[in-house]
Parts: structure tokens; C-alpha cells; sequence
């Protein structure tokens, strides 16, 4: 006879289909959960993460979470292959490196850990590491996967690297601005472009377009023209995050505070042309600092580090958000919330945060 397998729900929103956050359906007389989405509730697991140590960095890939201790503890991390997110047991590892991996990714089936030093190391599962040798000296500060290559931006650094495996890399070219003025570079894939942002606290003059584009893998680079307030305005000196999803690149960033400006939010559907997020399209307004974003689920979520609550904001589009909810036992008044992954695998988003040791994991997975 077959089987049945019930259709994703679809509604209408501003001329176009989207699926919603949440559905409830009419049973035996009261409401029920029939559908919602990661991103949208957001609840505290129980860990056996040790205190000894500030496990503020989590990535997840081929079913591990993988988190690093960022502090001035070299080797330090934890894996955790656990499928229960409410009950989250980690297993120690060491990374090999003489510094603290201080970021953490997953790209296309591959684990990165960087460390100062020109550490860089790699791994499939996690729990097992290798040393990969870069052609330049620095420190990789982000990662993005297209066009069947790797290609990646350094820490202070105007260089960009690109592998095929992941394990191989050499130089392919240099960003648009001068070593001096790039700090912490972040960069993103989609629609066939390299998007990089870079925040302007590095030694140089600060730039007065602060995003650049490539679509020839990281070869050559093309400054965003600096026409719209959300790229030209210098209250925006800090791109912390870009990311690609749905058609649209969403980026965030730190606002000055005072200046009211802005969001602290951006999108794009090319790289090249960006629109900043408006105060009414958001909870908070303007002069927020938004320190993360993620895409998963066909959702962004975005952290911000300047309100009490709600401190997770989710988006179908990247133009409108909306609060996302904390269950009981999430306390609002959490400032050190810190990476945010998504997890493929358990359908989930994850953000661990450290105030006060041990590190605290959070989640919203799919139901």
C-alpha cells in the first residue's frame, strides 16, 4: 500500500511562499505542537562539561559536537556524539597544537581548528586530529566551502588561501585592503560568490567600504561600492559574522553605541548590493551588537550581546525578525553568549555561553 509522508506547510508572507515557525493543530478538543521549527524554542541541556576550563567554542558535523577551550590552555576540547541534546556527554581530546584553538569550523564533512602560531588542524570525526601546513604564516580566521574548493581568509591579514581537500592549500590571492586595516575577516558562499566582511580595529585606517566580493574563488576581489548607509556608515566598524541562506546573505555586525544608526543587521542577495535591516523590522531597534549569526532549517538566528531578552532573534528572509522563545530554566540575563552552530545531523541550532564556569550549552532543535 505504500506510505504516507506529510507535506512541508507553506504560507504566504509578503508575495511569496514560506514555510512558518511553528503550526498547531486542533485535537480531541485543545491545541497541539504539530510543527516547529529550530530556532524558534530554545532550552538549557545538561552537561558533563568540566569547570576547569572556558569551553566558549562549539562547532557540530558527522553526527559530533566539537567544542575547544579558548583561554591559555593549549590541546584543550571536548567531542560529544551524543543524539540526546537535553543530555549532552563530552569526551576529552587534544588538538595537538602548543596554542589554544581559538576558532572552530565545519565545512563539507571537515572539522578546522585554528590556533595562534600558524596552527591549523583538521579532522573527520572530531575526535581525531591532524596538523595541516599553510603556504603563508598567520592565523586562519574563517572558512567558507563552493565551487567544490575550500577558500579561506586570515587573521590580520589580507591573504587568501583555498584547498580542494581540505588538506592542501596554497595562495590564490589577497583582499582589497592593506594587512594593517583587516581584522578578523569573515567570510561566506552562496549564489557562486565569495562574500567577505572584515571589522576595522586593526592597526590601519579604518576603510570606508568594509565588504568585498569574488567570483573567481578568492582570486580577485571587488570592493562593495559604498552608497548605502548600512556599508558606509563608520558606526559600522564591526562585521562580526556573514552568512548565506535562503538566496540571501545576511551579515552582523556592532553598532556604535549612541549613534542610532542602524540594527546591526544587513542582507543581500548578490554580495554586492546590501540593505540594512530596519528598526521596525527587528525587536530591539538600533544600537544593538549583534555577535553571531547562523543558517539552518531554512532559518537565520542571530545573538546580540547588548539587551537582557530576548537575546535570539530569528528570521525566514533576513529582512524580518522576530524573538525567538527561551523555555523555563534560560536565564534572559545571560551577556557572555558566545558561538552559535547549526547541527545538521540532529537538526538543531546550538550556542554555548560562559559567564560563569561551566561552560553552559543551549539548543533549539526541530519538533
Amino acid at each position: 500500500a505504500g506510505s504516507w509522508k506529510t507535506p512541508t506547510p507553506y504560507v504566504r508572507q509578503d508575495g511569496r511562499w514560506v514555510i512558518p515557525y511553528e503550526i498547531y493543530a486542533r485535537d480531541a478538543g485543545s491545541w497541539k505542537l504539530a510543527f516547529r521549527r529550530s530556532g524558534v524554542l530554545w532550552r538549557l541541556a545538561s552537561t558533563n562539561i568540566p569547570s576547569d576550563y572556558d569551553y566558549a567554542l562549539i562547532t557540530a558535523g558527522n553526527g559530533a559536537i566539537v567544542m575547544s577551550a579558548q583561554s591559555a590552555f593549549p590541546n584543550k576540547g571536548l567531542v560529544s556524539t551524543s543524539t540526546d541534546l537535553a543530555s549532552l556527554s563530552f569526551s576529552s581530546i587534544d588538538f595537538g597544537t602548543s596554542y589554544p584553538v581559538a576558532r572552530l569550523h565545519f565545512h563539507n564533512g571537515r572539522f578546522f581548528g585554528t590556533a595562534a602560531g600558524n596552527a591549523f588542524v583538521t579532522s573527520t570525526n572530531g575526535t581525531s586530529w591532524s596538523s595541516v601546513t599553510l603556504p603563508v604564516t598567520g592565523s586562519v580566521s574563517s572558512i567558507a566551502y563552493g565551487n567544490s574548493r575550500y577558500v579561506a581568509v586570515l587573521s590580520s591579514s589580507n591573504v587568501v588561501i583555498s584547498s580542494t581537500n581540505g588538506t592542501s592549500w596554497s595562495q590564490v590571492g589577497t583582499l582589497p585592503w592593506d594587512s594593517a586595516t583587516v581584522s578578523n575577516p569573515k567570510i561566506a558562499y552562496g549564489n557562486g560568490v565569495f562574500v567577505v566582511v572584515i571589522s576595522s580595529s586593526g592597526t590601519g585606517p579604518i576603510p570606508a567600504s568594509k565588504i568585498a566580493y569574488s567570483t573567481n574563488n578568492g582570486a580577485t576581489w571587488t570592493v562593495v561600492p559604498v552608497s548605502d548607509d548600512y556599508n558606509s556608515n563608520p558606526a559600522y566598524r564591526y562585521h562580526y559574522k556573514v552568512e548565506f541562506g535562503n538566496g540571501v546573505f545576511v551579515v552582523a555586525s556592532r553598532i556604535n553605541v549612541g549613534t542610532n544608526v542602524g540594527t546591526g543587521l544587513a542582507y543581500s542577495p548578490d554580495g554586492i548590493t546590501w540593505t540594512g535591516v530596519s528598526a521596525a523590522n527587528t525587536p530591539f531597534g538600533t544600537n544593538v551588537e549583534f555577535i553571531d549569526v547562523a543558517f539552518g532549517d531554512g532559518v537565520f538566528v542571530a545573538t546580540q550581546a547588548t539587551h537582557n531578552s530576548p537575546k535570539f532573534i530569528i528570521s525566514n528572509d533576513g529582512v524580518k525578525w522576530r524573538a525567538a522563545a527561551l523555555n523555563s530554566g534560560v536565564p534572559e540575563n545571560i551577556v557572555g553568549w558566545s558561538a552559535l552552530t547549526y547541527d545538521q545531523s540532529r537538526r538543531a541550532f546550538l550556542c554555548a555561553y560562559w559567564q560563569s564556569r561551566p561552560t553552559k550549552i543551549v539548543y533549539s532543535k526541530f519538533e
